[in-house]
């Protein structure tokens, strides 16, 4: 039961900050996206390049106020969450699927 809630107030909160997530990216492509997004003048909170991709790490790139929240782990590959139209051209250049909310 507190997981179906906890599940309706996370929808509740993506669609009301119109944010989108993007789930099990592989990585090369998770890699590519990154490469790309900082090529563009996104800015990163670490440097990504001393993650293992063996180990969970996570990573955040902004570019102004907007924030994209990366996370890698070996099970359940790349995710991102950010806005959703930020998302949805990256989604469709890397031919992959924005959800509305995690299936987690």
């Amino acid at each position: 039961m507190f997981g179906i809630l906890k599940q309706k107030i996370t929808a509740n909160r993506f669609k009301r900050h119109e944010l989108g997530v993007i789930e099990n990216i592989p990585a090369d492509v998770f890699q590519q996206i990154i490469d790309e997004q900082t090529a563009m003048g996104w800015e990163s909170s670490g440097s990504f390049h001393q993650f293992n991709w063996s180990k969970k790490w996570t990573l955040k790139l902004r570019k102004g106020t907007t924030v994209l929240e990366l996370e890698w782990s070996p099970e359940a590959q790349g995710n991102m969450v950010g806005l959703q139209r930020i998302l949805t051209d990256v989604a469709k250049e890397f031919e992959l699927k924005v959800l509305v909310c995690p299936t987690y």
